[in-house]
């Protein structure tokens, strides 16, 4: 009976696993000032793109606007995950989850471009960190 009772719990915690996907790699995200507006060009994997600016010094809020350009369809992008710690100056930390094809899917065969936007309310002192977090299957 304790044999059974284990075993279900462990194919109950493999399923959680799969059904919410395993992260296999996570890569850091360059962000480099730019010399014009006041913000940041960011560039990573899959082609990611994009920038993170104020229109103005007296804004509240920071946008991120930029995109990913994956080699086929089959990926998908989770909307950002933003953490913005209460210290001087705030450390933000934005995370982009890209969930991968799986083995032997069946995909588009051409260049599929996918959007990544935020809104992220931090001061202009803010320091900022990305990363992107690769999902290999289940769902983002």
């Amino acid at each position: 009976m304790r044999i059974r009772t284990m075993m279900l719990i462990l194919l109950t915690l493999g399923m959680g696993l799969v059904l919410s996907g395993c992260p296999c790699g996570e890569e850091a995200v360059t962000l480099t000032p730019l010399s014009g507006p006041f913000g940041y060009h960011f560039e990573g994997p899959y082609d990611l793109q994009g920038n993170l600016t104020k229109d103005n010094l007296e804004d509240a809020e920071w946008e991120l606007n930029g995109k990913f350009v994956f080699p086929t369809g089959g990926y998908s992008a989770a909307q950002p995950e933003v953490t913005v710690a209460e210290s001087y100056p705030e450390q933000v930390t934005i995370v982009l989850r890209v969930r991968e094809p799986l083995p032997g899917t069946p995909v588009t065969q051409m260049v599929m471009e996918v959007p990544v936007a935020a809104v992220i309310s931090a001061s202009n002192e803010a320091v900022f960190s990305m990363k992107v977090v690769r999902i290999c299957y289940g769902w983002l």
